[in-house]
């Protein structure tokens, strides 16, 4: 009957200790503000983006070819710099950047009739995700 108390205990102090060992990945930093997604449509008339303003930090930009030839994009800046690979025509694609402050122009090439460029303006770093529950 000892030996089955000793062993209950000793399980419950393990117990105890588990929970006290917690990751330390974030601790005492904040967590970085979440991606934000932004799409893209490349047709005969140009580039589309939307939105086109968002806060500094992770950006996916989901992009649709609706061109018959194949495209690539490409977001740039004066700090920053980031192509797609090719986009086959009817086919989308996913580019994911991390950006700084300032102005970007999203380039389609090798473009699309009536324009194939469009602006991004990033603004100042968007809030950490500190207090956001049911975050990956």
């Amino acid at each position: 009957m000892r030996a089955r108390s000793v062993k209950i205990a000793a399980a419950a102090v393990a117990c105890v200790a588990l929970v006290g060992c917690g990751s330390e990945r974030w601790a005492g930093k904040p967590r970085p503000a979440p991606p934000v997604s932004l799409t893209a449509a490349i047709t005969r008339d140009g580039l589309a983006i939307s939105p086109d303003r968002v806060g500094a930090g992770e950006v996916e930009l989901l992009v649709s070819n609706q061109t018959g030839v194949s495209q690539t994009i490409t977001i740039e800046g004066e700090r920053d710099r980031v192509r797609s690979d090719k986009i086959a025509p009817g086919d989308a694609a996913s580019l994911v950047a991390t950006l700084s402050r300032g102005d970007y122009l999203v380039i389609a090439s090798p473009g699309a009739r009536g324009g194939s460029t469009a602006r991004l303006a990033v603004g100042a770093p968007r809030r950490d995700s500190s207090d956001e529950l049911l975050l990956p």
